[in-house]
């Protein structure tokens, strides 16, 4: 039995920790409460009351945000307004301050333009008057009265006392009406007339002076040379005339058969110039493009080239109607050159 116990001694120490934990945890637990004695619970204590606290300043904010907050959210939203209308009248400032700065730079732009134009306005008006004038001394008609109309300006005219008289028909006076009159002194006459006379019974005793066209003379430079153009062309007709007749003349180059035969083959080879470059443009549009680029589907290639061709057959073909619309010099003779200068 002692064995056992001994054992059951030994086994304890060595492998149950029971006890010993035991006493550890009761020696930390006595510590801890020594130490710290009472102060978590104070701790606790003080948090219990900060809390009863705020949740009393909690009650009181509740029981005053009815009354106050309304009052102070109004008053916010109107100081909201007063500052968005403060920014409107600064922003609408600024807008009509730069406004009326750009209208005035407009008024002294248009001051300086008018300025600048009131000279040009002043020549294009002397211009005018002065063209006015020349206008009407060519195109204004004149009449030649009767001795019956010229007693008819005498009398008015001797008589003119109690009227203001032109200065038209002063001067006609001093030249006793012999020179043709003007449109206006003839109103003027039936006008101061004491009996009234139509104006057409006027105008049968005149005589009408139209106004001559002024034909200015031609360059004698380009009259010589129409002269000389004038000269050549019945030349050329004639020979046209006399070809068969005269046997000097009967051989014209345009004629002969080497002649003919020259302007088809200058002919056939535009043609085949044109037949070459549109091939060209065809191979062009067809195989170069196919190897420049890649592989291409065939019918792609097709349009390719017929495309070209078409481009450079319409371009030919304008270039060759072109050359033969153009006129042939005519020769009179194979030993005679006509030369105008």
């Amino acid at each position: 039995m002692n064995i056992i116990k001994n054992c059951t001694e030994v086994w304890s120490q060595l492998f149950d920790h029971k006890s010993f934990i035991q006493s550890e945890l009761n020696s930390f637990v006595k510590e801890f409460e020594e130490k710290r004695l009472d102060r978590e619970v104070v701790n606790l204590l003080d948090i219990l009351n900060v809390e009863c606290e705020i949740n009393e300043s909690c009650d009181k904010i509740h029981s005053v945000e009815d009354s106050t907050l309304k009052s102070l959210n109004e008053k916010v939203t109107e100081c909201f307004k007063h500052t968005d209308n403060i920014l409107n009248n600064i922003q609408t400032k600024k807008e009509n301050s730069i406004l009326e700065i750009r209208r005035k730079q407009r008024e002294e732009e248009w001051k300086k333009f008018n300025e600048d134009m009131k000279p040009k306005y002043i020549d294009l008006d002397i211009q005018f008057k002065r063209q006015l004038e020349e206008i009407k001394k060519i195109y204004e008609m004149k009449f030649k009265i009767t001795p019956r109309l010229k007693q008819d300006f005498q009398n008015v005219y001797t008589n003119g006392e109690n009227f203001d008289i032109p200065e038209k028909i002063k001067v006609s006076a001093q030249n006793k009406f012999e020179n043709p009159i003007e449109l206006e002194e003839l109103l003027w006459l039936q006008t101061k007339l004491p009996q009234k006379i139509h104006f057409y019974k006027l105008l049968e005793e005149c005589n009408i002076i139209l106004p001559e066209l002024k034909i200015e003379p031609r360059n004698p430079e380009l009259e010589a040379r129409i002269q000389k153009l004038m000269k050549l062309e019945e030349e050329r007709k004639y020979r046209e005339m006399t070809k068969n007749v005269d046997s000097v003349r009967f051989r014209h180059p345009e004629d002969s058969i080497a002649y003919q035969v020259k302007e088809m083959n200058r002919q056939l080879i535009g043609v085949l110039q044109i037949l070459i470059s549109i091939g060209t443009g065809f191979a062009f549009g067809f195989i170069g493009i196919d190897w420049l680029v890649g592989s291409l589907d065939p019918g792609f290639r097709l349009l390719l080239g017929i495309m070209c061709a078409m481009i450079i057959g319409i371009a030919e073909l304008y270039f060759f109607v072109k050359k033969l619309s153009e006129p042939v010099p005519f020769v009179s003779s194979p030993n005679e050159h006509c030369k105008i200068e």
